[in-house]
């Protein structure tokens, strides 16, 4: 796991390491919502960490896969190891100033930071201003982290970034367990945050010793088009930025426990994203960059459909028990220690409406990987910029309208809305990828799956008085069941052996 790993050793070694981490990433919500439920506290644990990932993830390291990795790849090929490592090594140092700025900010008046970000009263915050000093440290290690993590993969490290993520994990889970009642969730946020600063010195000790990497030599980047390319980026994210930061801001006026029911439902609705999705799409983006950069559109687009093609079989029944099921499967992840029932069923609700988005959030991503190495970034400004101007609309006026109900409906719609000029785009500017074919594949297993799943719902809910735990594994048995039967010819173990690393095949994606 420590050595340069093929494609298909990287999917392998990497999807198994992250569904150990994903899952012990689950245990540790589990944990948290075990010993401190949802109240006015976890929903400012949870805001801290939203406000990280959204200043991180969200916008700063938004550009690193999709902009500065594969402009690396591209002069390691053309210029050299020397001229690809100087540029990263300047893009690290940008990342660490930008980061002590914010760490700064917030040490100094920690209140006001966080207080742009939310409808919180000011006094709670102050009352929990420990949680926000953790966060100041969090956000600049994750910014670090993120980056450091994406050029191993680039390296073809891919286990290397989720196996320091597992330390983070275990230690937060040691100190909740042991020190929950000395330390409270605070103990719990600081050792995430301390955990980071542990990850980071992983990642340096690692790029040094396997990569023999000396962070000291540094090109400072002048190429204008790169930096348009950076401007254009960050005006094609800042649209999704603006809606994620408003839905918080909403969110955290809705009542005390809404923000920790909504982030203990996304949890579980992204629990296959976590496990598999995301790992299998780190994977096939670098995979797109080299395709691209060979010029091989008819391999790009084989695997693109085929990559799609395998997800959304595997999604749409996971995605039809949950919906289905919701209450029962909330029940039985969250019912239990200091969760009250109010909050479970408000993540049940949560649960219902995030589950049936996953497919249209797995499209989106995998668009985004596709328009990255096919560098249509400014030709895709105009598309992203109006979906997401449409999203914000719709949050803003649903939320005032319906409250939690109205965020949900508003995450359905304008999920949708994001897919279909996605479509609008592919047929505009990539022709050659038939996008069209997924999303009639996606329509088409999605209706299957309903078909099934209802009148097994309807006749099971007869059985009211059979355990629920039963009857939820019996419902899941036989979706899983007749899905294969159907799917039978298509589930062939050499295409999922090798989906991902034999682009030059012509052979096509299951029922497309």
């Amino acid at each position: 796991m420590l050595k340069t790993e093929s494609y298909k050793k990287g999917l392998v070694y990497s999807t198994g390491l992250n569904i150990m981490a994903s899952g012990v990433q689950v245990l540790n919500t589990l944990i948290i919502a075990f010993f401190f439920g949802a109240s006015i506290v976890t929903d400012i644990y949870f805001f801290v960490i939203s406000i990280a990932i959204l200043i991180t993830t969200g916008i700063l390291n938004g550009i690193d896969s999709i902009i500065l990795i594969p402009h690396a790849m591209r002069l390691r090929e053309t210029k050299g190891e020397v001229a690809s490592r100087g540029f990263l090594n300047f893009f690290l140092l940008v990342y660490l100033v930008i980061g002590l700025l914010i760490f700064l900010i917030i040490m100094v008046s920690p209140v006001i930071f966080y207080n742009t970000f939310s409808k919180f009263p000011p006094e709670k915050l102050e009352q929990y201003k420990n949680l926000l000093y953790a966060g100041s440290v969090l956000i600049l290690f994750r910014l670090l982290n993120n980056f450091l993590g994406t050029v191993l993969n680039s390296y073809k490290f891919f286990s290397i970034a989720i196996l320091a993520s597992l330390v983070t994990s275990f230690f937060s889970i040691a100190v909740t367990i042991f020190f929950h009642q000395r330390l409270g969730i605070a103990g719990t946020l600081a050792a995430v945050a301390l955990s980071y600063v542990i990850n980071f010195l992983f990642l340096v000790v690692i790029m040094k010793q396997q990569l023999h990497w000396k962070f000291s030599r540094l090109v400072f980047v002048k190429d204008k088009q790169l930096w348009t390319n950076i401007g254009l980026m960050q005006l094609n994210i800042f649209p999704v930025w603006l809606r994620n930061y408003i839905t918080l801001f909403l969110l955290t006026g809705l009542g005390e426990g809404i923000v920790s029911s909504v982030n203990l439902a996304q949890q579980a609705a992204a629990i296959v994203d976590t496990l598999i999705i995301a790992q299998v799409l780190a994977v096939a983006g670098i995979k797109f960059n080299e395709l691209h950069a060979r010029m091989d559109i008819a391999g790009l687009n084989e695997l693109f459909v085929k990559i799609a093609g395998y997800i959304l079989l595997f999604l749409m029944p996971v995605v039809a028990i949950t919906f289905f099921y919701a209450g029962d499967i909330a029940t039985i992840i969250f019912k239990r220690g200091s969760m009250a029932t109010s909050s479970v069923e408000t993540v049940a609700l949560c649960l219902k409406y995030f589950v049936l988005v996953s497919p249209l959030i797995f499209l989106s991503n995998i668009c985004t990987r596709l328009f990255s190495a096919a560098q249509v970034i400014r030709q895709g400004l105009l598309y992203s910029v109006t979906a997401h101007i449409i999203f914000l609309i719709l949050i803003v006026v649903l939320i005032h309208w319906l409250q939690l109900q109205g965020y949900l409906y508003a995450m359905l719609a304008g999920y949708g809305i994001l897919i279909f000029l996605f479509y609008l785009l592919c047929r505009a500017k990539l022709q050659q990828i038939d996008f069209g074919k997924v999303l009639w594949y996606g329509l088409k297993q999605f209706a299957i799956n309903l078909l099934i799943a209802w009148p097994v719902f309807l006749i099971l809910k007869k059985f009211a008085a059979v355990n629920y735990i039963i009857l939820l594994c019996m419902a899941a048995l036989i979706q899983v069941v007749i899905i294969v039967i159907i799917n039978r010819k298509k589930l062939r173990v050499l295409d999922t052996r090798g989906f991902l690393f034999s682009a030059n095949k012509t052979e096509q994606a299951p029922g497309l």
